[in-house]
């Protein structure tokens, strides 16, 4: 997002690799994919990695938008951090309610 649309940092492409690999997991191997698998197959198939693909692309898209309609709380957040290094719950709490720390 801070990037450009589309814009994916080297930290989020590891990410995404990690998420990629729980999802075709949980699809394959634990049976959480939309449609049953009635053969076992010792690697995905292609409808896994659709199925995957589209269960991250909503997991994004919902991220993404959060992220889009708390941009100010983000920012005031990474300032304060950039300023101090940390923040105490209390402090990030003092964020969210809109007071300034």
């Amino acid at each position: 997002m801070k990037f450009g649309e589309g814009k994916i940092s080297g930290g989020a492409m590891s990410d995404l690799r990690n998420a990629t690999s729980v999802a075709l997991m949980m699809i394959t191997q634990l049976g959480l994919g939309n449609k049953p698998r009635l053969l076992w197959a010792k690697e995905p198939v292609a409808a896994d990695h659709n199925q995957a693909e589209s269960l991250l692309r909503d997991a994004y898209d919902s991220v993404l938008q959060k992220l889009k309609s708390n941009l100010r709380l983000m920012e005031a957040i990474v300032k304060d951090l950039l300023a101090k290094q940390e923040l105490t719950g209390d402090e990030v709490r003092q964020i969210f309610s809109g007071r300034t720390v």
